[in-house]
């Protein structure tokens, strides 16, 4: 059960180099996901009548090549495993000759959202995405992420409209947006890793602190008292942002 979606890089959705940005890549593969549970027919609609949701717990998002602007592009997302009160799944992106340019994983708790609290998954949630593809290939890092003990503050970001989403909760995208923000980076990074711990909403505040190590920058999304909102990796080459 694998899900394409067809693609062409907008200007719109290029930086001054010609290159995808970062959040453009990231609702791609969001996109692509929701498209996904909306042609098996479980959805937003039906999950949300079932009193039933699916939460992003982590992300590792793989830059192999950075789509370029108006390059034809073609996102495919399977999930490859369902257990417990989890699930996981897959994303690639591949070019218009088949090469493949991205390959993610990604974790989902499943809720219920009368109580707030995860819950096994049905079979009503999962039938839908079966028979599963195994998962493709690529390094599988863990979903928690460490955060050193030595970090620096950086200039708080408030929580404005434009980070809401349908949940009325912060974009998991804008997450990852709010983080290169803080530390001033726009280049593609060579990996991307999220890992959701509470929801922001309107009116909040991320205070990020940051610490890097040999172009691996972590950013931890703070409270105002200290509770992380997420945690955020953005790993460059050695030497590639000089």
């Amino acid at each position: 059960m694998i899900y394409t979606l067809d693609g062409k890089v907008r200007y719109s959705e290029v930086s001054e180099n010609g290159n995808i940005t970062v959040e453009a890549l990231v609702n791609y593969l969001q996109d692509a996901v929701m498209l996904h549970s909306e042609y098996v027919g479980d959805g937003m609609k039906s999950l949300y009548e079932r009193r039933e949701g699916w939460f992003l717990s982590a992300w590792q998002i793989d830059i192999e090549k950075i789509p370029m602007v108006y390059d034809e592009i073609k996102v495919h997302t399977s999930p490859y495993d369902f257990k417990g009160g989890f699930g996981s799944r897959n994303f690639w992106i591949e070019d218009c000759k088949g090469q493949r340019m991205i390959a993610a994983n990604s974790y989902w708790i499943f809720m219920d959202l009368d109580k707030m609290c995860p819950k096994k998954v049905t079979e009503e949630a999962s039938a839908p995405y079966l028979p599963m593809i195994p998962r493709i290939d690529m390094e599988y890092l863990p979903r928690k992420i460490n955060v050193p003990a030595e970090c620096v503050p950086l200039k708080e970001i408030v929580v404005t409209r434009e980070y809401i989403d349908t949940n009325h909760h912060v974009n998991n995208c804008k997450y990852i947006v709010a983080a290169m923000r803080a530390l001033e980076l726009f280049d593609v990074p060579k990996r991307i890793r999220a890992e959701y711990k509470k929801a922001a909403v309107l009116g909040n505040v991320f205070c990020p602190f940051y610490s890097v190590t040999d172009g691996n920058y972590t950013v931890d999304l703070r409270d105002e008292n200290g509770a992380s909102y997420a945690v955020i990796t953005i790993e460059y080459n050695i030497g590639e942002l000089e």
